[in-house]
């Protein structure tokens, strides 16, 4: 379900599903997590609550999340960001899609990867992205700032975007915040940046 920013439903979908696995594709989903996508388009720009659930219709068990988004107005031409998503891998050139989708529990010790798209991106390539992580509001690492990389990209109006950040040992467990800075260094005024962010878990 979808809420708009007043509480009330602006898009609502239900559906079930009957898989069919064989052993190693069970353990590797029960290992891996699955993946699915439902399409739902809003009809007007501005902040919305997602909310999603699912139910095993064999024990009866639930499950829930919900997640807050802002659909940007791309007609103003503005420069936006989508909502981030997380990985446990990326190809090499960096623009592959990402492994593992929407997962949200990560080890100690590996890397964090993260996708995302630009829009209305500058024609020239003077976007730069920093990344952070927060624990319990207080900033835990801070990356230099990276160009983003417009070449071999099909629509620079539509910008894939990806990256990683190392967990270190160091780091707590528990749950992190990703937050993604995006600057228009060549912009004629000073531009506020666009951030978006992301919350996830560390764990053992």
């Amino acid at each position: 379900m979808i809420f708009g920013d007043n509480g009330v439903v602006v898009e609502h979908h239900a559906g079930g599903a009957t898989l069919t696995l064989t052993e190693r594709d069970y353990e590797q989903a029960m290992r891996n997590t699955m993946a699915t996508t439902i399409d739902m388009p809003v009809k007007k720009p501005g902040s919305y609550q997602i909310r999603v659930a699912t139910r095993d219709r064999t024990s009866a068990k639930l499950g829930s999340a919900g997640q807050f988004v802002e659909v940007p107005d791309l007609n103003k031409k503005r420069l936006a960001v989508s909502g981030i998503v997380l990985g446990t891998a990326a190809g090499s050139s960096g623009r592959e899609i990402i492994e593992r989708p929407g997962a949200r529990a990560f080890d100690l010790n590996t890397d964090l990867h993260f996708g995302f798209v630009t829009y209305n991106a500058p024609s020239a390539s003077s976007l730069v992205m920093e990344t952070k992580l927060f624990r319990d509001g207080k900033a835990v690492y801070s990356g230099p700032e990276t160009p983003i990389n417009f070449s071999n990209q099909p629509d620079p109006n539509r910008l894939l975007v990806t990256g990683s950040v190392r967990l270190s040992p160091e780091l707590e467990l528990g749950n992190y915040y990703l937050q993604v800075v995006i600057t228009d260094k060549a912009a004629k005024k000073k531009a506020t940046p666009v951030v978006q962010w992301i919350d996830f878990d560390i764990v053992k």
